[in-house]
């Protein structure tokens, strides 16, 4: 699974994004409310930085598993 599940702060929605676009600095639309998600690794949204830390998860595991 290359897709994080992310939930809007703002409406609740929840969505699926590929990893490669969840790192810090970088923002993906919410398709519910079209509010930025702006992911900071210093982000006070919880849920900000729960996607944060699943997509760096998958990364490190999918980096282990093609060594």
């Amino acid at each position: 699974m290359s897709k994080i599940t992310i939930v809007c702060g703002k409406c609740t929605k929840t969505f699926n994004e590929h990893h490669s676009k969840i790192r810090g600095g970088l923002s993906v639309t919410c398709p519910g409310c079209a509010q930025p998600i702006l992911f900071d690794h210093n982000s006070e949204d919880l849920n900000i930085r729960k996607a944060l830390t699943a997509a760096r998860r998958f990364r490190v595991e999918a980096s282990a598993a093609s060594t």
